[in-house]
C-alpha cells in the first residue's frame, strides 16, 4: 500500500511536474531574455528594421500565450509620427481596461467572431522620418534602445526618463519604457506607459499590442484581446496582433475566437510554422484530431525539419494508441532536435504505456548522454528510478533515486518538498528490498524536509505494518489523514488495519470514505469486497469486486478473490477458470498458482499434478526462507509431500502472522500481558473454555456437543462456551446453550474484546476448536487470556504456536516419536481422542429391519446379505411390530489363522410388510401407513428442510433404506467412501481399482463431491482398465441421510492420505466396516486410532499391499466380511468409541493434570500415562 504508482508520482510532484502529456505550444507570455521587442522597438523610430537574431531551434511552450516572436519572419511596423502630449505620473498603475481612457476605434468587440479568417490584402505603409525633436533626442533614443538590446534594461529606463525629461512628448521614449517594464515583470508599469504612449499617439498599433501583453502578464485576458484587437483596427496586417489575440483568447478559454486569429495571422503569412503548429493544438483541443494532424503535417511539408510538429503528431497518436506512429514522429522529433528533453521525454512514456521497459530505459539513457548537466535530469533519474522499481530492479532503482537527489540538491532553487518526495520514494525502494533500518533513515529525511508529507507518513505506516508492529502502524496512517484529510491511500491502508483487528463495521467506514472522495478508486471496492466476503455477505462482495474489475480489468486480486469465492462455494470449474486468467495477468502469483492446483486436487484433475505440487513444494521453501507467509494454508499442507518440519514451519509462520495481528486494538493501543493466577482458592471449580466458529450446524457441533452437558454435571469442573459465530437457528446452537454452564457469544466482538472477556472470567484452559479452518480467530488465543491453551478436536494438525501449550491427542493418532511434528505438548486421551454424538444424534440406527425378499444372497454362498433394503425404528421393536428373528454363527480365520466366531441377529420383517415395502420402494413412494405404523422412504428431496433431515431430531417414522435409492445393484460387494475429493490421490485410487479388478462382483460407491470429479474418476478408470460404470456417484445428502445410508455399502475404503475423521464416525456407527492404511501425520492416523478404540485393529493395514488384501478378502470371503460387520456393531456399543460421558469424564482427568502441573509451576510437557483414566 506504501508505494506510490507510477501514474500517482504525476500527480503529488508539484515541485517536479513531469513533462506535460498535451502538445507543444510554442507561443508563450512576453519573454523577459528575448530580441524580439527590441526589433518591434526599432522599427518603430527607424525607417529601415534591425536584423532580427534567429535562433538555433523553435521555442517549445506548454500553453497558448503571446509569441516572443523569435521566430517570426521579419514584420514591417508602422512608425508614428512623435507628437507631444501630457504624460502620465510614473506611479500611475490601472487595474482593468475599463479604467483607462482611451480613444473609440469604432469597431464593436462584442460582435460574433467569425472562424473563417477573411482574406485580407497585405498593406505596406509608408515610415515617415523621426521628427526633429532637439540635437540630442535621437541620440538618446538610440543609446536607450543599445542598452535594451543588450539586456541593460536599468541604464536604457535611465536614458529614456532623460528623454522625457527633455521632450515629455515623445512616444517613443514612452513606448520603449513599456517595453522594458514588460520585460521585467513590472506589468502596473508597463501598462502607464503604453497609456501615455497612446494618449500621444492615439494610432500606435504597437502600444496596444504592448498593452495587451502587460494585461496578459496579469492574467486578464478579455482585456487583452480587446487590446491585441484594438491593434488589428489600426494595422490590419499587424501579425503579432493577431497572435495575441489568439495566446490571449486561448489563456481565457476562447477557443473559438483563438482559431480565428490564428487562421488570420497565417492567411497574411502561411509560413508562420509556430502559428500553424499552436492552430493543430487548438483544434486537438477541440477533439477534431483529423484538422489538428492536418494543421502539423502541412507544417512539416513546409519546414521538414519542425521538430515540434512532429512531437504533436505523435503525441496525437500517443493519445490513441497508436503506438507505432507515435514512436515514429516522435523519434523524427528527436532527430530533427537532438536536445528536444520532452520529445525524449514522451517517446519513454509510450515505450512504458507498452510495457517496453528496457526501451525506455535506453531513452532515458540518452537524454542523460545529450544533456548531462541540465538541472532538469532530476526528472529523468526519478522516471527511471520508477521504472527500476515496477521492475522489481531495486538496487538500480536506489541508484538513480539517488542521483536525483545529488541534482536537486545542486539547483538553485532546491525545494523541500520535492526532496522529501525523491527520500520517499528511495525509502519505498529499501522496504522492497526487506531493508528496513534504511528505508526508515530515507522517510526520516523526507520527515525533516517536510514534517507532513503525508506519502511518507503513509509509507511509515507501510512499513510498521510489514514490520508486525500494527499500533505504531495506524499512528502513522493516522498522522498522514492528518496531513491530508482526503488521502485515499492511507484511508485504505487503515482500513486494513482495522479489519484485520476485527473492526470490519470501522473498516467498512473508512472505505466508504474513500470511495466518496474519489469513486473509482478500484482499490477501495476490492477491500469493501473482501470485508463483505469476511462477514458473509457473499453476494454483495461479488458486486464489489465485479466493479473493481470495470474500473481496473487487470485488478489481479479481485479475480483472485471472485475465484476464491467460486472455489468455497463449490463452482471449481469457474475458479479454475478465474485462476488461469490471474496467471495469465501474473504469472509469479504463488497463492493462485496454489489454488488454481488445489481446485485441481478437489476435481482429481490429476494431469500433471505431481509436477505441479513438487513447483508448489519449492515455493514454499523458498517463501519459508525469506519469511513470507506460505502459499500453502496450513490445513492443507497434508496434501503434500512436506516434511514434517516444513509442515510445522508453515504453521509457524501463520502463527506469527495473528500473534503481529494481535498486537492491535486493545486498552488504547497499549496491550498489557495478562497475569495469571496459579491457584484456584477453595473450594472453586477449574474453569475451561471453548472458543470455537462452529456452534452450529457444523460437524464439529454433531461430534462434542454433549461434553458441555457432562461438564455441567461434575462437581469440579465449570464450562465456557465462547461462540465466534452468530446464532444459525439450529438445534445444535440451541442444545449447547441450554446445556452449557456458561454460554457466551462473542461473534460482536473484536479479538481483542474477546480476550478481555475471556480473562475476566477467569478461564483456567482454554481450548481451540477451530485452529486454522474457516472462522477462527486465533488472535484471541495470541493474547494468551487463559494461562493453559490447549487444541482439540477441530484441526487436525499442530497450531506451530507457542502460546499454545497441549494438543489432545492420543498415542495412536499421535506417537511419542512424532512428537516433533508438534510444537505443543502431547496430551493422551486414552483409546482415541476422537469423539462422536451418534448415540444422541442417531438412535434409530441402532434397530434395523431387513427386507429377505430384496436382499439376494450373493455368491451363492447362501449368506443373508444385511445391506440390501433396511428399515430403521426409532424405537425398541417389542409390541410395535411383527418381526422373526433369525440367529447365524459367523466363522473367520485371523491373519494369524486363529479360529473366530462370532454371533449375529437378523431381525426380518413380515411377509405382509415385505409385500407393502417393495411396493412402495416400485412405485418411489414418499410415505406410507403399513399396519399402523408410519414408513417413509428414506431418500430426501434436496430442498428439505425438515430437522430431522438435518440431524437435529430424530425420526419417528420408520426409516426405509435401500440400494435401489441410490442405483447400486443388489447382489454386489460396495466398497465406499464418502469423503470430499480433494482427499483422493492418484495412488489410492490405483489401489481401489486394483481392489475391483480382484473382486468382480464389486462396486466402488463415491459422492460428487464436488460434481466436476466424477467424468475425471471414470475416464481415469477406463485408462486403467476398469468399467467405468463399476464406480457409482451419489449426489451428497444432508446429515441423516448420508449417516444412514452407510448401512447399504459392505465395506468403506479409507483414504490414507488424509482420513475420514468424521466420515469414518459415521460410517462405523452404521455397522460398516472401515479399512485404512496410517501415515505419518495427524489426519492420515485418525481412522486407525477409532478402530484401536472400537477393538478392530485388523482393519489398520501397516502397507499399501496389505490395505489391498484386507479389502479384497472382505469382498471375497463374504463369511469373514460376516464376522467383521457383525463385530464393528456390536463393538460400537460396547467401546468408549460413541460414549460421551466416559469421554467427558477422562477429558476432565486430562485437564486436571494439566493445571496440576501449572499450579506446581512446571512447565507443560508431554502427557503419556493413562493409567488414571476410565477404562
Amino acid at each position: 500500500m506504501g508505494k506510490i504508482s507510477f501514474q500517482q508520482k504525476i500527480k503529488i510532484r508539484q515541485s517536479y511536474p513531469r513533462h506535460r502529456r498535451g502538445f507543444r505550444s510554442l507561443w508563450g507570455f512576453y519573454s523577459r531574455r528575448t530580441a524580439t521587442s527590441k526589433s518591434v522597438v526599432r522599427s518603430f523610430i527607424r525607417t529601415n528594421a534591425i536584423p532580427r537574431k534567429r535562433r538555433t531551434r523553435p521555442r517549445k511552450f506548454s500553453s497558448f500565450k503571446l509569441s516572443t516572436m523569435q521566430n517570426m519572419p521579419q514584420m514591417e511596423y508602422i512608425l508614428i509620427p512623435i507628437e507631444l502630449a501630457q504624460s502620465q505620473p510614473d506611479n500611475y498603475c490601472v487595474g482593468t481596461l475599463s479604467t483607462l481612457c482611451l480613444p473609440t476605434i469604432g469597431t464593436n468587440y462584442n460582435t460574433t467572431v467569425v472562424l473563417q479568417p477573411q482574406p485580407c490584402q497585405p498593406h505596406h505603409p509608408e515610415f515617415n522620418q523621426i521628427p526633429d525633436v532637439g540635437v540630442d533626442s535621437p541620440y538618446l533614443l538610440n543609446l536607450a534602445l543599445s542598452d535594451y538590446e543588450d539586456g541593460n534594461y536599468e541604464s536604457s529606463k535611465n536614458r529614456c526618463l532623460e528623454l522625457l525629461q527633455q521632450d515629455p512628448n515623445n512616444s517613443a521614449a514612452s513606448l520603449l519604457l513599456s517595453y522594458i517594464h514588460i520585460q521585467t515583470g513590472d506589468a502596473d508599469t508597463a501598462i502607464v506607459y503604453c497609456v501615455q504612449t497612446i494618449q500621444k499617439e492615439p494610432s500606435t498599433a504597437a502600444a496596444f499590442v504592448n498593452l495587451g501583453v502587460a494585461f496578459q502578464l496579469k492574467n486578464q485576458w478579455e482585456d487583452a484581446v480587446k487590446c491585441f484587437q484594438y491593434a488589428t483596427q489600426l494595422s490590419p496586417h499587424l501579425i503579432e496582433a493577431y497572435i495575441g489575440i489568439g495566446s490571449a483568447a486561448m489563456s481565457g478559454g476562447n477557443t473559438a475566437v483563438a482559431i480565428h486569429a490564428f487562421s488570420t495571422a497565417l492567411t497574411y503569412n502561411p509560413d508562420l510554422h509556430m502559428v500553424r503548429t499552436d492552430l493543430g493544438t487548438l483544434y486537438n483541443s477541440l477533439g477534431n484530431i483529423e484538422e489538428a494532424e492536418h494543421c502539423w503535417r502541412e507544417v512539416i511539408k513546409r519546414q521538414p525539419d519542425y521538430a515540434a510538429a512532429y512531437y504533436n503528431l505523435g503525441s496525437s497518436h500517443a493519445s490513441t494508441e497508436d503506438f507505432n506512429h507515435a514512436v515514429y514522429f516522435l523519434q523524427q522529433a528527436i532527430n530533427c532536435d537532438s536536445q528536444f528533453r520532452d520529445a525524449y521525454v514522451k517517446l519513454a512514456s509510450v515505450f512504458l504505456q507498452q510495457k517496453m521497459y528496457e526501451k525506455a530505459i535506453s531513452v532515458y539513457s540518452r537524454l542523460l548522454r545529450v544533456s548531462p548537466n541540465d538541472s532538469q535530469n532530476v526528472l529523468v533519474y526519478c522516471n527511471l528510478g520508477n521504472v527500476y522499481y515496477d521492475l522489481k530492479h531495486y538496487d538500480n532503482a536506489i541508484s538513480m533515486y539517488s542521483s536525483a537527489i545529488q541534482v536537486h540538491k545542486r539547483t538553485e532553487s532546491c525545494d523541500p518538498m520535492g526532496l522529501a518526495n525523491l527520500y520517499c520514494d528511495m525509502g519505498n525502494a529499501y522496504k522492497a528490498k526487506d531493508l528496513m533500518a534504511e528505508a526508515e533513515q530515507c522517510y526520516m529525511k523526507a520527515l525533516e524536509l517536510c514534517s507532513e508529507h503525508p506519502h511518507t507518513l503513509n509509507n511509515m505506516g507501510s512499513l510498521r505494518q510489514q514490520q508486525g508492529f500494527l499500533k505504531d502502524a495506524e499512528e502513522w496512517y493516522r498522522k498522514s489523514l492528518i496531513a491530508k484529510p482526503d488521502f485515499t491511500t492511507a484511508l485504505l491502508n487503515l482500513s486494513s488495519i482495522l479489519h484485520n483487528s476485527g473492526q470490519l463495521d470501522s473498516a467498512l467506514k473508512l472505505l466508504n470514505d474513500a470511495l466518496n472522495i474519489d469513486p473509482n478508486f478500484a482499490d477501495a471496492y476490492y477491500s469493501v469486497g473482501n470485508v463483505l466476503r469476511e462477514k458473509n455477505e457473499i453476494n454483495e462482495a461479488i458486486g464489489y469486486y465485479t466493479k473493481t474489475i470495470q474500473l481496473k480489468p487487470d485488478h489481479v486480486g479481485s479475480y483472485s478473490s471472485l475465484a476464491l469465492l467460486y472455489k468455497e462455494n463449490g463452482l471449481y470449474q469457474e475458479a479454475i477458470d478465474l485462476f488461469k486468467n490471474v496467471l495469465l495477468l501474473n504469472p509469479g502469483l504463488s497463492d493462485a498458482y496454489y489454488n488454481l492446483v488445489h481446485c485441481k486436487q478437489v476435481c482429481c484433475d490429476w494431469d500433471g499434478l505431481e509436477e505441479q505440487k513438487q513447483h508448489i513444494i519449492q515455493i514454499v521453501e523458498e517463501q519459508l526462507s525469506k519469511k513470507q507467509l506460505p502459499c500453502v494454508h496450513p490445513h492443507h499442507t497434508m496434501l503434500f509431500s512436506f516434511t514434517p518440519l516444513q509442515r510445522k514451519q508453515i504453521a509457524e509462520r501463520y502463527c506469527k502472522e495473528f500473534s503481529s495481528r494481535a498486537g492491535l486494538n486493545h486498552n488504547n493501543h497499549n496491550h498489557r500481558a495478562y497475569e495469571h493466577k496459579n491457584n484456584l482458592g477453595r473450594g472453586r471449580k477449574l474453569k475451561i473454555g471453548y472458543v470455537s466458529f462452529d456452534f452450529k450446524n457444523h460437524p464439529t457441533s454433531h461430534l462434542m456437543q454433549s461434553i458441555p452437558h457432562h461438564h455441567r454435571r461434575s462437581l469440579n469442573i465449570e464450562a465456557y462456551c465462547y461462540a465466534l459465530n452468530p446464532d444459525d437457528g439450529t438445534t445444535f446452537r440451541s442444545k449447547i446453550v441450554q446445556t452449557a454452564e456458561h454460554f457466551v457469544d462473542l461473534s460482536s466482538l473484536t479479538f481483542a474484546e474477546a480476550a478481555d472477556r475471556i480473562f475476566n472470567d477467569e478461564i483456567h484452559i482454554l481450548v481451540d476448536l477451530n485452529g486454522y479452518t474457516k472462522g477462527a480467530k486465533t488472535e484471541i488465543f495470541a493474547l494468551k487470556p487463559a494461562p493453559i491453551q490447549v487444541m482439540w478436536l477441530g484441526y487436525p494438525g499442530t497450531s506451530g504456536a507457542s502460546y499454545m501449550d497441549y494438543i489432545i491427542t492420543d498415542e495412536v493418532t499421535s506417537p511419542l516419536e512424532f512428537a516433533y511434528h508438534y510444537s505443543e505438548k502431547l496430551a493422551y486421551m486414552p483409546h482415541t481422542y476422537f469423539i462422536g454424538d451418534h448415540e444422541f444424534m442417531f438412535s434409530h440406527l441402532k434397530h434395523r429391519i431387513l427386507l429377505p425378499s430384496l436382499s439376494t444372497p450373493r455368491n451363492n454362498q447362501g449368506a443373508l446379505s444385511d445391506t440390501g433394503t433396511v428399515l430403521n425404528v426409532p424405537y425398541p421393536l417389542q409390541g410395535h411390530i411383527e418381526v422373526k428373528e433369525i440367529v447365524e454363527i459367523c466363522e473367520a480365520e485371523d491373519a494369524q489363522n486363529n479360529y473366530l466366531t462370532d454371533r449375529t441377529v437378523y431381525t426380518i420383517a413380515d411377509s405382509q410388510v415385505q409385500t407393502e415395502i417393495v411396493k412402495m420402494i416400485r412405485n418411489e413412494t414418499k410415505e406410507k401407513i403399513i399396519g399402523g405404523l408410519k414408513y417413509q422412504s428414506g431418500k430426501y428431496n434436496p430442498f428439505e428442510t425438515s430437522k430431522i433431515a438435518f440431524g437435529e431430531k430424530v425420526p419417528s417414522s420408520i426409516m426405509v433404506t435401500t440400494r435401489c435409492h441410490y442405483s447400486l445393484p443388489e447382489n454386489a460387494v460396495v466398497f465406499c467412501n464418502f469423503n470430499q475429493l480433494y482427499k483422493f490421490d492418484p495412488s489410492t485410487f490405483e489401489s481401489w481399482i486394483n481392489i475391483l479388478k480382484r473382486v468382480p462382483n464389486g462396486v466402488l460407491w463415491l459422492l460428487r463431491f464436488p460434481p466436476h470429479g466424477e467424468h475425471n474418476l471414470k475416464s481415469l478408470s477406463f485408462k486403467m482398465g476398469l468399467n467405468p460404470d463399476r464406480i457409482i456417484f451419489s449426489e451428497v445428502a444432508l446429515k441423516e441421510e448420508h449417516v444412514r445410508r452407510g448401512q447399504l455399502a459392505d465395506v468403506c475404503l479409507d483414504t490414507p492420505l488424509c482420513n475420514g475423521h468424521t466420515t469414518s464416525m459415521d460410517i462405523l456407527w452404521t455397522g460398516t466396516p472401515v479399512v485404512t492404511l496410517p501415515g505419518e501425520t495427524l489426519a492420515s492416523r485418525v481412522s486407525a486410532s477409532q478402530l484401536t478404540s472400537l477393538g478392530v485393529p485388523e482393519l489398520i493395514a501397516r502397507s499399501m499391499k496389505e490395505y489391498e488384501d484386507i479389502a479384497v478378502r472382505l469382498g471375497t470371503d463374504l463369511e469373514y466380511l460376516k464376522f467383521i460387520r457383525a463385530k464393528v456393531l456390536r463393538r460400537r456399543s460396547e467401546s468408549t468409541l460413541f460414549n460421551t460421558a466416559a469421554y467427558a469424564s477422562n477429558l476432565e482427568r486430562l485437564y486436571w493434570r494439566m493445571w496440576r502441573r501449572y499450579k506446581n509451576g512446571e512447565e507443560a510437557d508431554h502427557i503419556t500415562e493413562l493409567s488414571t483414566y476410565i477404562k
